[in-house]
């Protein structure tokens, strides 16, 4: 795992407790729209790595908040929808 991909994650992370990281948050620290965010966030938590270096709560809860969907999920979905959305359909 890289250090940005660390670094990705660790912001990520940080922003669990409030649904998500927002969208001016994640263009300043790194130059990207949620959506780019998003598909980077998938691609490491869906790599070989990952599984060694973040643990199965972590990753559940990472997957969930990101609607990074699971095994055979569309990626698609995960990236139109943000955390607004998603609750939205959950209230």
């Amino acid at each position: 795992m890289t250090r940005e991909d660390q670094d990705l994650l660790d912001f990520a992370s940080q922003w669990l407790p409030y649904g998500g990281a927002r969208r001016e948050d994640i263009l300043v620290n790194f130059g990207m729209t949620p959506a780019q965010f998003k598909m980077r966030i998938h691609r490491i938590l869906t790599s070989e790595t990952a599984a060694k270096h973040i643990d199965a709560h972590d990753r559940e809860n990472l997957e969930v908040t990101y609607s990074i969907p699971r095994q055979g999920g569309s990626l698609h979905s995960a990236v139109v929808a943000g955390p607004a959305e998603r609750r939205r359909v959950a209230g």
